[in-house]
């Protein structure tokens, strides 16, 4: 069974239990899951919604077009960033603020459509409260919704679709009121981003990928995070 027809199984049950129109739900999912299967170091992003709302928006492709939005297209660049990340030979600077301002910035410079394609084909993402920014969700339904994604992803034979890191924005309290990992879990990276690895599964706490704060310090205080995290868990 594919995830979309695992995910189309879920949303009716959703139906069903919350009476919500299978209309309204924003899907999310995996833009080519032959690719991401085959992956050595799967990642999901998990995004609380997709604040997107234009006519032209496609809430059952978004995630598979590599212009599809500007939540897509940072999510690409963090890919990148990840896939650096992961690299031996992949070094470290001070990893203060004013030298993340100063670095090298040819790096978001434009991907060409080939470069965009191969980095979507590596992820997978996961809008969690099933609707656009402008609707409203209380944290317990969400928080359920989320246990269910997580459920669905660990529920296939040998855990092939169970993700090696899981990026999120404002998944701390959510999986703490899941039980998944207590607030007291989790650290902090030299460069401050909170972070846990429990059971085979690193849980990053970063942003959303619209937040207004600086792409080119998003990009970098993401891949050295990541680089610190592999390195002290043997990942690389």
């Amino acid at each position: 069974m594919s995830f979309e027809s695992a995910e189309n199984r879920l949303l009716g049950k959703w139906n069903k239990k919350y009476g919500i129109n299978l209309n309204d739900y924003i899907s999310g999912g995996i833009a080519d899951e032959p690719s991401w299967l085959g992956s050595d170091f799967k990642v999901m992003y998990l995004v609380k919604d997709v604040n997107h709302c234009d006519n032209d928006f496609d809430k059952n492709k978004y995630f598979k077009d590599p212009d599809g939005s500007e939540m897509i297209n940072t999510i690409i660049y963090w890919q990148k960033a990840i896939n650096e990340a992961r690299l031996s030979s992949y070094v470290l600077g001070d990893r203060t603020l004013s030298w993340y301002k100063d670095l090298d910035l040819s790096v978001f410079d434009s991907l060409s459509i080939d470069e965009r394609k191969d980095l979507l084909k590596q992820i997978a993402v996961i809008c969690v409260k099933k609707m656009t920014g402008k609707d409203m969700v209380n944290r317990q339904c969400l928080s359920k919704f989320l246990q269910n994604y997580l459920e669905l992803f660990n529920s296939f034979d040998c855990c092939k679709y169970r993700p090696n890191l899981i990026v999120g924005g404002e998944i701390t309290q959510i999986l703490a009121d899941l039980e998944i990992i207590e607030k007291k879990e989790w650290m902090k990276t030299d460069n401050g981003v909170n972070y846990v690895y429990k059971d085979g599964i690193i849980y990053l706490a970063f942003y959303h990928p619209n937040i207004r704060l600086g792409g080119t310090y998003l990009y970098f205080a993401l891949r050295d995070a990541v680089n610190i995290i592999l390195k002290k868990y043997s990942f690389i």
